[in-house]
């Protein structure tokens, strides 16, 4: 029975690439060999990063240091592995959609368990080579560490999943199990634990090459306090030089997790998997309805859906956290944004860059508006239940309003808050620097509020255009539909368009002129877009 299971895991995995999940027909041929490619330029630069990660601790090899070398690299892979799979282990085990159906079927659950992990494990295999191929190759390179020793440090390598698999199942069993516990917060908490985790990355990516040096610089004192006879990490690199009991022990703490773990998770895996989530229990309390306009509730419709969903809100709404980050940060590093204008100023001082801080602050925060791609899927997400929007006393010039009305809402407040830090920042000027008036604030702020009318009104008429009605997730209509890849990547484009428009016309428009020019392209531009949405763009909303 095991080895039909595992047979149906395998071919599951297969099929999630050669399949399409929509129609449950085979992929084409191209469209199997684009994704092939794109996997292997994705693995290719995560090789190549951690390739460069391994030049940096090669210098444990000059210091004589070479068992750390191998031990810092063995716990990166171990890392790497758990925070790759932890998020397969919570789809592929405890949320897998069959779970139930096998469960009904006389197969032990124990079973159902192990061709789980096992599917798994073969793909942290598959993520962990990133880690564990330029680990090897720089090993086999520095190490001289004989054949036997060549072969212990690969067969750790393939040792290590088997941990990070038994470490990630238990950390997806407190997550699956804290989620079943979640109610109302667990879509706040959803995106919170997303954006912390994006900032820790952004942090970590930005600082790499400090931590490295740390590390390197830091070395030969760590080494010293992990020295000790049973220390994990100090026997690992004593079995990648030849050491026999060194690797007999650190074989037994990964097979040996992953028997623990595969135990205690048998035993209570039907209980995990059927536990039915927890529901918010309300008690009914008597109140006067109150009557509303249909353009408030509509728009009080949006929000709702908005706020419902994490993967809208994340995918939809990260102009709202850049232009957060952007106005604290400015706010914190004051002295610093000053002293970087003043820096580029000296450096092209034929350009004099200080006197185009108006225009400067302008397009970064249409650059950072532009981020807020909330109408671009916001037909396609309405795919299961827009017979009822149509079914309501309502046109569809006001469906379509109430999606701008919520564009405008969560973009224009963040637009207004940079706006107003930044003029804050620059409004003193000083050392130098020409400090910005009244009337710079005002046509900035003009021109940032005009492009994000224009994003939200461009982004709901591509989406009019190319909507995604046979979606099975709703994340693949936020995120992989065709207008939401064109409103984001367009305005981004767009405002870089503008800039080059500026910098060509420099000696015929000042950038005061140039902010007047704009507002008034971007105003045109709106208006013909508003007119073709609720006319054209009404009748195919009422063929959809």
């Amino acid at each position: 029975m095991r080895k039909a299971l595992i047979r149906k895991q395998l071919l599951q995995t297969i099929r999630a690439v050669t399949g399409n999940p929509k129609t449950g027909k085979r992929r084409k041929t191209g469209g199997i060999i684009l994704m092939a490619f794109l996997f292997v330029m994705v693995w290719f630069s995560m090789v190549m990063a951690f390739f460069g990660m391994t030049a940096a601790f090669s210098a444990f090899f000059d210091m004589g240091l070479g068992w750390f070398f191998f031990a810092s690299m063995a716990l990166v892979t171990l890392a790497a592995g758990v925070l790759m799979t932890i998020f397969t282990i919570i789809s592929t085990v405890y949320q897998a959609k069959d779970n139930e159906l096998l469960l009904s079927l006389p197969i032990r659950p124990k079973d159902i368990l192990f061709a789980r992990l096992f599917q798994v494990w073969m793909l942290a295999m598959l993520f962990m080579t990133m880690t564990a191929v330029p680990t090897l190759v720089r090993w086999f390179m520095r190490a001289n560490a004989g054949a036997l020793g060549n072969l212990f440090a690969v067969l750790i390598m393939l040792l290590i999943p088997l941990l990070s698999v038994s470490l990630a199942s238990l950390v997806g069993w407190i997550v699956a199990w804290i989620s079943s516990k979640l109610t109302k917060a667990k879509n706040f908490m959803t995106v919170f634990l997303t954006v912390l985790f994006l900032a820790a990355y952004y942090v970590f990516y930005f600082r790499i090459n400090t931590i490295l040096r740390d590390i390197v610089a830091q070395g030969p004192a760590l080494a010293e306090k992990l020295s000790g006879s049973w220390n994990p990490l100090y026997r690992v690199g004593q079995a990648a030089y030849g050491d026999v009991l060194s690797f007999l022990l650190i074989a037994a703490i990964c097979v040996g997790a992953f028997v623990i773990c595969y135990a205690l998770l048998s035993r209570n895996f039907a209980k995990i998997v059927t536990t039915k989530k927890s529901a918010e229990k309300r008690v009914y309390r008597e109140k006067a309805a109150q009557q509303s306009s249909r353009r408030n509730a509509l728009y009080r419709k949006e929000m709702k859906h908005f706020l419902g969903s994490p993967a809208y809100m994340l995918n939809g709404g990260m102009g709202i956290l850049f232009m957060a980050a952007a106005a604290v940060l400015l706010l914190i590093y004051q002295e610093t944004a000053r002293s970087a204008v003043l820096t580029l100023d000296a450096q092209f001082p034929g350009i004099g860059i200080a006197k185009f801080l108006p225009l400067a602050g302008a397009l970064l925060i249409a650059f950072m508006a532009a981020a807020n791609d909330i109408t671009a899927p916001a037909i396609s997400i309405e795919a299961h239940t827009l017979w009822l929007s149509k079914s309501m006393p309502i046109t569809a010039r006001e469906f379509l309003e109430a999606k701008l009305q919520l564009h405008r809402v969560l973009t224009y407040v963040p637009t207004i808050l940079v706006s107003i830090v930044f003029f804050i920042v620059f409004a003193g000027g000083g050392n130098g620097l020409p400090g910005l008036d009244p009337k710079d604030f005002v046509l900035m702020l003009a021109f940032a509020l005009l492009f994000a009318e224009f994003m939200g009104t461009f982004g709901l008429a591509a989406n009019l255009l190319m909507p995604n009605m046979t979606w099975t997730n709703e994340t693949v209509a936020v995120k992989q539909s065709y207008s939401a890849l064109i409103a984001l990547f367009g305005g981004w484009i767009f405002t870089g368009l503008l800039g080059l428009a500026f910098w060509l016309l420099r000696d015929t428009l000042g950038p005061v002129e140039f902010l007047m020019a704009g507002i008034v392209f971007l105003m045109l531009l709106t208006i013909l877009l508003r007119r073709w949405l609720y006319t054209r763009g009404a009748k195919r909303y009422d063929q959809l």
